[in-house]
């Protein structure tokens, strides 16, 4: 279906209008798909088979003259809390039951001064929205298989985990992560107008996670995800956007603005 899709793109004759079906309004797009357990239950084989998913629709994306640096893919999955309650044990903190804390994936500056500076707004921010700081760990991250062009923007990547400070409903706490992901980011960009382009949340949430890499290592290499396990999974593969952002946006491969 998108190869035929690709086709009717440079087809010189007009389709007639079939239903809703209206041809002027053909255009590209980035490859997108979506798999899930009926019965809802979190399986890896259901992240490996997204992952193929990803490699199948690598037509859909768009790369530079380095096939290992393109525009970037990403995998929304559920957070993985079995996983995230060993690894903050290793980091120094424990976790309270699912859906009691809410896990944030963060794009930190490279730079590690700019960084702390960073970290130490977003920790304000985490208090002065009613959330307590439970911890953050590093990301587990091999470039190896990464293109130069896209290591030499590659973020510094971490979580941070946060639960409120007062009993409250899931669907509460879900709002307030995401204010306090919105807070944050505008307030750390007023702050530190450099990181505009190097701070940014990919998810924030109680219920989901959101991985963001460049699609050749997150379908082939990444180390995160042999070991999570969800019962949905939507994934993305972002086209080439015909505008003209800042260069590092483009072949980067690492932030996705629509995530």
């Amino acid at each position: 279906m998108g190869v035929e899709a690709d086709q009717r793109l440079f087809s010189q004759e007009e389709e007639p209008t079939q239903g809703l079906y209206c041809p002027q309004l053909e255009s590209d797009a980035c490859g997108t798909g979506l798999i899930a357990n009926l019965s809802g239950k979190p399986t890896h084989e259901l992240v490996a088979n997204a992952l193929q998913m990803l490699a199948n629709m690598e037509h859909r994306g768009a790369c530079g003259c380095e096939p290992t640096t393109g525009d970037g893919a990403g995998i929304l999955i559920q957070t993985p809390h079995a996983l995230y309650v060993d690894k903050c044990l290793e980091a120094g903190f424990s976790l309270p039951a699912f859906g009691d804390y809410g896990v944030g994936m963060i794009f930190f500056p490279t730079e590690k001064q700019l960084r702390e500076q960073c970290r130490f707004l977003l920790n304000d921010h985490i208090d002065e929205l009613g959330l307590e700081l439970l911890g953050y760990r590093k990301v587990m991250t091999d470039n190896e298989e990464v293109g130069p062009t896209a290591q030499s923007v590659e973020p510094y990547i971490e979580q941070v985990f946060v639960k409120p400070k007062q009993t409250m409903e899931k669907a509460a706490l879900e709002r307030r992560l995401y204010v306090l992901r919105k807070y944050a980011t505008h307030n750390i960009h007023d702050s530190y107008p450099q990181t505009s382009d190097s701070f940014y949340f990919t998810s924030f949430s109680y219920k989901t996670c959101c991985l963001q890499w460049p699609a050749h290592y997150l379908a082939t290499q990444c180390p995160t995800l042999p070991t999570c396990a969800t019962s949905a999974a939507p994934r993305r593969l972002r086209s080439f956007t015909p505008a003209s952002p800042p260069i590092h946006r483009l072949s980067g491969s690492w932030r996705n603005p629509s995530a």
